[in-house]
C-alpha cells in the first residue's frame, strides 16, 4: 500500500552538498544498527537489528548502488543535465529467537527522489510500504546526518 505523504528538504545550490549527500547514501548502504521496536506477536518492545539497503533506479529498475554509480550520478547532476534520481531505501528488521533463529519482521520501504529544481537540489521522501517503524522525518534526519550535512 502506498502512503501519500511526502517530506521535502532543500539541499541548496552548492555542488559539494549534492556530492556529500550521494556519498552519504553509499556509506549507509548495508549498515546495520540496533533499535527498539514493538513485536506484535510478543506484545512487547524488543531490540531488533535494522539493515539499510539503498538502490537507484537506472531506468530499467532498481539496482544496488556502488561508488561508480554514485560518482556518475554526481557528475550528471553537477555538470550534466540530469533533473532527478530515484532511490529505493529499504529498512529490513530482524531479531534472534530461540536457538538463535533469525526472525524477520516486515520491511519499511521509502522512495527518495533527488530533484534539481533550477539549480537548487531538493530531496523528497515518500513512504512506499511497510509498518513505518521509522518516521519519514527520522529517515531524512538520518540521511542528512550520515552525509555530514546536519550538525
Amino acid at each position: 500500500m502506498r502512503v501519500r505523504e511526502v517530506h521535502s528538504v532543500n539541499l541548496g545550490k552548492e555542488e559539494k552538498q549534492v556530492i556529500k549527500f550521494l556519498f552519504g547514501l553509499l556509506k549507509m548502504d548495508g549498515c546495520v544498527d540496533l533499535t527498539l521496536t514493538s513485536i506484535s506477536s510478543k506484545r512487547k518492545t524488543q531490540h531488533v537489528y535494522r539493515r539499510i539497503s539503498v538502490k537507484i533506479n537506472d531506468g530499467s529498475g532498481y539496482v544496488p548502488i556502488n561508488s561508480r554509480i554514485i560518482a556518475k550520478t554526481s557528475v550528471e547532476f553537477i555538470i550534466g543535465d540530469r533533473v532527478s534520481a530515484d532511490f529505493l531505501l529499504t529498512f529490513s528488521y530482524y531479531y534472534r529467537g530461540e536457538k538463535s533463529k533469525k526472525i524477520r519482521l516486515a520491511d519499511d520501504v521509502y522512495v527518495l527522489t533527488l530533484r534539481n529544481n533550477k539549480g537548487t537540489i531538493c530531496l523528497e521522501l515518500t513512504p512506499w510500504h511497510g509498518l513505518f517503524r521509522i518516521t519519514p522525518k527520522a529517515v531524512l534526519r538520518m540521511l542528512l546526518w550520515e552525509a555530514g550535512l546536519l550538525k
